[in-house]
């Protein structure tokens, strides 16, 4: 059976469909060019670059049919600059390889696509990028670029780069892309961006988020060495979303930093795995509006210096999970946060709702909430919370009789 490729759209009675070719018939198609027109061999061996570069300058779609070897230290190596041009390949068999420190694919063009294609760097450059994409002057740059079904391997600064320069990057559309061993699997600088269905596996850091109005669904980060997804709004709005995705056995699972104006919410994603952490303004003071909501947090919790976070309706499958709250921070608990050893007091999930901090280490070790009373006894385990008296200050209590205040009155 004759094997084929997606290559392009056709139009039948108005409705785009796309077309089925088989590849031996790709260097006919209109519009389609491949390296071997310029020379290139194709066995991952011979330098290609050359061959490569003029295919993409023609300005017409590329299909990568093999292995290129697309050597030499200029970046970036084959360079993009004609809108609605797509680079496309045949999945992981249609491999680019960059040996020296460059972006390999650079996007200075609205509209433009890569692909099904494998990106293979050297892993030891300190500036190596798979496709690096920044704005022109006056706005005109790579808006509205689509990357999919593309893996990113052995990158040693990032996978891809998506900057916005001194104007937000528009719409950029990254689906079903891996990225394994790289710096940083996906990085975006732009206001505007999603990322669904992607992958990042034994990297530095799987998804570096700066500025804002980014939306990350259904994706995946495990075992990265540094962060598997950091928030950095970067003074920016920090709209946008992180919905149904997991992140896992990460160094420090996800991490919130810098000022984030306009709110995030975490939605029905999993952080789990040790060392892992949820870390809110730890390595930058001062993170807000981190919402968490619907989440299954099996790893501490960290929340930092003058920063905020909103934990509502999340899953606590670990008991207890240490919950360390700086004294500055704003901490609220919402709603019925559960642990699979019995569901928090609803009069604890109350209190805390009115209150500005709550609960300083080992939430799940809450036993009770008292009404106002001089000094309780302390319990058994865990804390007991009581509003004092004499000060009208929200505290909590230790087994070992030690008394925390917690909030001061609303």
């Amino acid at each position: 059976m004759t094997q084929g490729y997606m290559i392009g759209e056709a139009t039948a009675r108005g409705v785009a469909v796309t077309a089925l070719v088989p590849p031996a018939d790709v260097q006919g198609l209109p519009g389609v060019v491949t390296p071997e027109m310029f020379g290139a061999v194709g066995d991952g061996v011979a330098n290609d670059s050359t061959a490569c570069q003029a295919a993409v300058a023609t300005g017409k779609d590329v299909f990568f049919g093999q292995k290129y070897n697309i050597d030499g230290a200029s970046s970036p190596r084959l360079h993009v600059t004609t809108a609605n041009q797509t680079l496309f390949g045949a999945g992981d068999e249609s491999q680019l390889l960059f040996a020296h420190d460059v972006t390999g694919i650079k996007i200075n063009a609205e509209g433009c696509t890569v692909r099904g294609l494998r990106i293979t760097g050297n892993s030891a450059g300190v500036a190596q990028f798979g496709i690096g994409s920044t704005d022109l002057a006056g706005g005109v740059g790579a808006n509205s670029l689509r990357v999919d079904s593309v893996t990113f391997e052995s990158l040693a600064t990032a996978g891809m780069i998506l900057f916005n320069g001194a104007i937000p990057l528009l719409g950029p559309f990254v689906t079903n892309c891996r990225a394994h061993n790289c710096g940083t699997g996906f990085w975006t600088l732009t206001e505007y961006g999603t990322f669904v269905s992607c992958e990042a596996k034994q990297c530095g850091t799987g998804f570096e988020i700066e500025a804002g109005n980014v939306l990350v669904a259904a994706c995946y980060a495990v075992s990265c060495t540094v962060i598997g997804i950091r928030i950095d709004a970067g003074g920016n709005d920090g709209h946008g979303a992180v919905v149904g995705s997991s992140f896992n056995h990460n160094a420090i699972n996800i991490s919130f930093d810098a000022v984030i104006n306009q709110g995030m919410p975490i939605v029905g994603c999993n952080f789990y795995g040790a060392p892992g952490s949820v870390r809110v303004g730890i390595a930058g003071a001062g993170a807000l509006g981190a919402r968490f909501i619907g989440c299954a947090i099996g790893v501490p919790v960290n929340v930092g210096l003058n920063s905020r976070a909103v934990f509502t309706d999340c899953l606590w499958p670990v008991s207890p999970v240490a919950i360390t709250i700086d004294a500055t921070a704003a901490v609220r608990f919402d709603g019925a946060n559960v642990d699979l050893h019995g569901q928090l007091s609803a009069d604890v999930a109350a209190a805390a709702a009115t209150q500005t901090t709550a609960f300083v280490n080992q939430l799940q070790g809450v036993t009770a909430i008292l009404p106002a009373v001089v000094a309780p006894a302390a319990p058994a385990a865990g804390y007991v919370l009581y509003i004092d008296t004499a000060d009208g200050i929200l505290k909590a209590k230790a087994s070992t009789g030690h008394v925390t205040n917690v909030a001061l009155p609303a």
